[in-house]
């Protein structure tokens, strides 16, 4: 934090200028031996003939004064035709004698040359050669062709040649992304145009057609997230829980709860498009003796459409599977929780889903198919021993289902007390009326109806239990059938339709026993996308058959006394039979059946490296961006280059504050792409510490950095200046990657911290070449500006294979010889300094000299303390735009050269350091009243500009710069306001000397500052209150 100053530094002075370098009276011009002009020559002549005789052959003597008697106007002598001859004979010696005053007069720069160049053997900078960006467009058909170094090209009289060879194919820009993390909320920002206003395609005004290379705040918020696919989602009908749990590693930072219940939002994979998205129903971070465990469930409705298979061609997101998929998003707003999950690696995942009244069911007893959208008899119309029914939604039948129940909702049942209806069906084996002792057909409760409920599966597991067809207490209500008991678990596997098998334990990559599957030794990662992964929901023709694992079976332990009916009917009328005409035995029929059952993944392992456990996986897990998603699993990750080394998280890394990509079209395989990059020069926060830019290739959906090899050089300095990039494309297998926008390369540029001190971006344009100007030495004048763009047309020799090339932008880099004055002023200035710094005019003027585009520089000794030099300097902001026009400042590449040049120049017991001034900023808040012709917006952004213009007068006029020190009064400034067009009155009027941001806002009536460092400036902003409406902002 700064300090202010709390006393005056005891050396008051402004330091030096460029300008001020040059003395008036040094140049050698400024002193001549013999300076008289015509006029004067004349005069001394008018003067020297009154002195001198003129005898006349009459002897008449006099002297010579007549003759300047016709030189009283000498100009017009000059313009007549018949001037006496004596005159013009007289003016014509003062001619030839200005050729001797000449030649006298350069005795001083003859001598001083003399000096410098002979003695001294110094002499002028030469001129340096400007350069030019070049861009080249290759005919159609034509892969590469290379232009060689030293091929000329014309701007008029001018030659320009390439510096080095240059391989020109048809790669173009296609995309331009961008991804930004605000450094203080870590809020993700994404451009889907980076070179656009908002990052969606909005142009960019013409004035300043620059844009940040990394992105900024006023793009979209980004949402980052995953995704889980698997048959387990396949939902069709009905009330459906999921259930995900997700364990990841301990680690230092507690996760946000408060966050967490807010901050996901999920959707699902449909028919016709995304459903959702939904908010969890609830969202817990639990914490165990070794793992974090995110758990969270989310409710679908029986009004919610099915989730179904993804479908590339209906739903976006590019995912490469057909496994009903849940997305689950971080909100853009809650990024505590997203930068958490970033940080925890995944160690497993589960999910659970629970379907109440599954919809589709799928029926059938010993007889065939039955229809369960109207009442049907389950047992068939004469239900027996063993009698079996069988129901099944066909989407349980690819899953592991851990428990279900029935709902069965009978219909025609005769009497809540089944025993009441069936009370004259007693007798024995021998069909005679029994005692109780003998009755084989006697029903005493409605639990005497039972069955075996079972569910078994293709590996012979089966859930089974007795279970009481009806209700105890009321046989006509529904009864609800429950399993009690899971399967054993099974291991599912992944090949063209699902199957089960027990887990079996092999030695890596061992041979399998699998139908029509074999693992070999070398397996690629390219074949698994061979693999189908489709979720097929088995047709209804492939359920036929009670006996089919998957199907929920009932299989009666008893009859309801069809058989015997007609015995018992027989007996009951028989004469004198004295028993009771029996009621018909009851048929069992169904009004209804609901179905609930739950089913679950084992615990699933991303980071099982093992293609087993990769192509069994019960859940494919992906992580998605605005730009795309990519699965993530060990042993994908495996495949990778050994340098990638991405963890196995639930969230992609999105830690660096600023990434840019750049998406290449038609980039052949192992080519050079030479990239010129344009940027905006002077834009680059000086405030902030130069950052390195990495760049990356996108290879098989994750980011590989290039290697110093493959990066041949980088003229643009890391985005701070202008320049070519030349990247060698590594030859690659053909890959389709996901992770961005397909059939593209992709090259990733990333800074990890302060985005903006790189520089803002114009362009980026492939298939660039440097050139540079021949004979320089002739000094061209375009060398004291630049050439301008479009001055190049074409090469001197035509080009096989080349349609065009182009000069976009003006040249760079060029220097004029160095003129006399320019070559006088600084060996003067290095015969007394001798190339060290001693004094304060030492140091000043070394710098100066080294780093032309500095405006001041001011030397304060013994500051802060004893053995110490500050050095302050102040940027030619006419030569190079500011960052802040407010508070113009070098940036920190240049603070480190100065640092440099003083280190090798002081004195070993002197530690000199440079410095941008401390700007002290004054701000106004006003109480205006504005003429009734100007409305008070459109007056009071005038007068704000009027106000920071006045407070800082290099923001408006190009002649002035920014002075150290200075002196404000109140009364000065009101002066100044009263004196603007729109003002009518100022009510009030409060002075505010701000040196630091933690300085108290105190009204002042003059502002002085005390630090020798400090410039007084304009604030940003300015408080203008419309006195007229009771002084409202």
């Amino acid at each position: 934090m700064k300090h202010p100053f709390q006393k005056p530094y005891p050396l008051e002075h402004q330091g030096t200028s460029q300008s001020e370098r040059q003395a008036p009276a040094l140049p050698p011009h400024t002193l001549a031996i013999d300076g008289r002009n015509r006029d004067q020559l004349i005069a001394f002549g008018r003067r020297l003939a009154a002195h001198i005789r003129f005898a006349t052959p009459f002897g008449n003597e006099g002297n010579w004064s007549p003759l300047f008697e016709l030189l009283e106007n000498p100009d017009s002598l000059a313009e007549a035709h018949d001037a006496p001859p004596q005159a013009a004979l007289f003016l014509a010696f003062i001619k030839l004698f200005e050729k001797a005053q000449g030649e006298l007069n350069r005795l001083s720069k003859s001598h001083l040359d003399y000096y410098y160049r002979e003695l001294l053997q110094l002499a002028p900078k030469p001129a340096q050669a400007d350069h030019v960006n070049l861009l080249f467009e290759a005919r159609p058909k034509r892969d590469q062709v290379t232009v060689a170094a030293g091929t000329v090209f014309t701007a008029g009289d001018l030659r320009y040649a390439t510096d080095r060879n240059v391989w020109i194919n048809r790669t173009t820009i296609e995309h331009l992304c961008s991804l930004y993390r605000e450094p203080a909320s870590s809020q993700l920002h994404f451009a889907l145009q980076s070179n656009s206003l908002d990052g969606l395609g909005a142009a960019l005004p013409k004035e300043q057609p620059a844009w940040p290379a990394f992105g900024h705040t006023g793009i979209p918020k980004a949402t980052v997230g995953f995704a889980l696919a698997s048959p387990l989602l396949q939902l069709s009908s009905g009330k459906r829980t999921i259930t995900a749990s997700l364990r990841l590693e301990l680690g230092d930072e507690d996760p946000p709860l408060n966050e967490a219940a807010k901050s996901l939002l999920i959707e699902f994979s449909g028919e016709k498009g995304w459903l959702g998205p939904f908010s969890a129903q609830s969202v817990e971070i639990t914490e165990s003796s070794d793992n974090w465990l995110l758990q969270f469930v989310v409710v679908l409705d029986a009004e919610t459409e099915a989730v179904s298979a993804y479908d590339a061609e209906v739903l976006d997101g590019g995912f490469v599977t057909t496994l009903p998929l849940m997305k689950i998003s971080v909100s853009p707003d809650t990024p505590a929780l997203r930068e958490w999950l970033e940080q925890h690696d995944l160690v497993d995942m589960q999910l659970l889903t629970k379907v109440e009244n599954a919809g589709e069911l799928v029926a059938e007893n010993d007889l065939g198919r039955l229809d369960t959208g109207k009442p049907f008899l389950p047992f068939g119309p004469q239900p027996k021993t063993g009698s079996t029914f069988a129901v099944a939604s066909p989407e349980m039948l690819n899953k592991q289902v851990t428990s279900f129940s029935l709902n069965l909702n009978w219909k025609g049942v005769p009497a809540k007390r089944l025993s009441d209806h069936y009370s004259a069906y007693r007798f024995n084996s021998s069909g005679q009326p029994c005692g109780t002792d003998d009755c084989i057909g006697q029903i005493n409760n409605n639990n005497a109806f039972s069955a075996q409920m079972i569910l078994e599966r293709e590996d012979s597991s089966r859930i089974e239990r007795k279970i009481k067809l009806f209700d105890n207490s009321d046989a006509t209500l529904p009864q609800t059938l429950i399993s009690d008991e899971p399967p054993a678990r099974l291991i599912p596997l992944t090949g063209l339709n699902y199957f089960y098998m027990p887990l079996q334990t092999h030695s890596s990559f061992s041979a399998l026993p699998w139908a029509g599957f074999n693992m070999i030794s070398s397996f690629s990662l390219l074949p698994l996308n061979l693999i189908a992964r489709k979720a097929a929901t088995p047709s209804v023709k492939e359920l036929q058959g009670v006996n089919r694992p998957g199907y929920i079976k009932l299989r009666l332990e008893r009859d309801f006394l069809h058989q015997y009916y007609p015995i018992v009917l027989a007996k009951s009328m028989a004469q004198d039979s004295g028993m009771a005409i029996p009621n018909p035995p009851y048929t069992p029929e169904l009004e209804s059946v609901q179905l609930t059952y739950e089913a679950q993944t084992g615990w699933v392992d991303p980071t099982d490296g093992n293609a087993a456990a990769y192509i069994g996986a019960e859940i494919r897990l992906y992580q998605t961006t605005p730009f795309g998603q990519r699965e993530v699993h060990g042993f994908l990750k495996s495949q990778l280059d050994a340098s990638i080394n991405d963890k196995i998280r639930l969230l992609p890394d999105s830690s660096p504050e600023g990434q840019l990509f750049i998406g290449l079209r038609e980039q052949p395989d192992t080519a050079f792409l030479d990239l010129l990059i344009q940027v905006d020069e002077g834009s680059a926060n000086p405030e902030k510490n130069i950052e390195t830019v990495i760049w990356s290739l996108l290879e098989s959906d994750h980011w590989r950095d290039l290697t110093e090899e493959e990066i041949l050089f980088d003229e643009s300095n890391g985005l701070l200046t202008s320049g070519i990039l030349r990247v060698n494309i590594p030859a690659r297998p053909p890959q389709t990657n996901h992770w961005m926008p397909q059939g593209l390369i992709w090259l990733r540029a990333r800074v990890e911290n302060n985005s903006d001190a790189v520089c803002h971006l114009i362009d980026l344009h492939p298939q660039a070449a440097s050139a540079h100007l021949l004979e320089a030495g002739k000094n061209p004048p375009h060398l004291t500006s630049a050439l301008p763009p479009k001055s190049i047309g074409k090469a001197v020799k035509s080009l096989d294979g080349i349609k065009g090339a182009s000069q976009p932008y003006a040249s760079i880099c060029g220097q004029a010889k160095e003129s006399d004055q320019t070559f006088y002023t600084r060996v003067s200035e290095r015969l007394r300094h001798k190339q060290r710094a001693v004094t304060l005019w030492d140091y000043e003027r070394l710098v100066l000299q080294a780093f032309p585009e500095l405006y001041r520089v001011k030397c304060l000794p013994h500051l802060p303390g004893p053995g110490h030099v500050s050095l302050v300097v102040i940027p030619d902001i006419r030569q190079r735009k500011a960052y802040d026009p407010l508070q113009p400042r070098i940036d920190k590449d240049t603070e480190s050269r100065i640092d440099k040049l003083l280190a090798a120049l002081n004195s070993t017991f002197a530690s000199a350091k440079v410095f941008n001034p401390d700007y002290e900023k004054i701000r106004l808040d006003i109480a205006v009243a504005f003429k009734p012709e100007y409305p008070f917006g459109a007056a009071s952004q005038a007068l704000q500009k009027a106000l920071q213009q006045h407070l800082a007068p290099w923001t408006g006029d190009a002649t002035t710069m920014p002075a150290f020190g200075g002196r404000i009064h109140k009364s000065m400034l009101l002066a100044f306001i009263m004196d603007q067009p729109s003002v009518d009155y100022v009510q009030q009027l409060k002075l505010y000397h701000l040196p630091t941001e933690e300085t108290p806002e105190i009204d002042r009536d003059e502002v002085v500052s005390q630090n020798p460092k400090a410039i007084l400036t304009s604030h940003h902003q300015h408080t203008i209150r419309d006195a007229a409406s009771g002084g409202s902002s």
